[in-house]
């Protein structure tokens, strides 16, 4: 059986990555979120767990809870509970409405809907982010889901909302709303598969 894995946080708490102290990046003036990717993965003792953000039912967080500048991967939403089987990336539930900000999220997976980012009776705010390479999609539909508001990001299959696009983002040359996600995805795509570009 997976460890199910539960990374919450907060209210009204934000959460960045993109710092390397190591080198001397760890004031906001230095973060850089491209050179400086910041992994959270749902990898633990060789198995995925079943998400790697969960929001559960009591939390209820609001937009000032804020994922910021990360890599979500390694989630494996496979379940019969309506938790367990969406969301492998990020599942909020019950009015927790969280802002998801300059993200990859890939190669995460559900049995059921959404390998990405799930909800129920939830809405999340999606800002200049990449979703790729997720199955069985990347975003959920339906599930009591408030429409998610995605915006400026690179969603494969296509998401309704301002500015999004459907490109590899390992092909994608030039889109100024969304070039610093996408290089982001490019590279840790890069990493994990070895799919050609297509022509063109």
């Amino acid at each position: 059986m997976k460890p199910p894995l539960v990374r919450a946080w907060s209210v009204s708490v934000a959460v960045y990555g993109g710092f390397d102290p190591g080198v001397g990046d760890d004031t906001f003036g230095e973060r850089d979120w491209n050179a400086n990717v910041t992994i959270l993965s749902g990898l633990q003792a060789g198995a995925d767990s079943y998400h790697v953000f969960y929001h559960p039912y009591s939390l209820n967080l609001g937009v000032r809870a804020v994922l910021d500048g990360f890599t979500v991967a390694g989630g494996d939403a496979t379940g019969a509970a309506t938790h367990e089987g969406a969301g492998g990336a990020i599942f909020s539930a019950n009015a927790s409405n969280p802002s998801i900000i300059n993200c990859t999220i890939v190669e995460n997976a559900s049995d059921g809907n959404a390998g990405g980012i799930g909800g129920f009776d939830a809405t999340v705010y999606v800002v200049s982010c990449v979703l790729w390479g997720n199955t069985p999609s990347q975003v959920v539909t339906g599930m009591l889901c408030d429409p998610f508001t995605v915006a400026y990001s690179d969603v494969q299959g296509g998401f309704t909302g301002t500015a999004n696009i459907d490109a590899d983002p390992r092909c994608l040359s030039t889109h100024p709303p969304i070039t610093i996600a996408c290089r982001r995805a490019r590279r840790v795509l890069t990493m994990a598969r070895t799919r050609r570009c297509p022509p063109g």
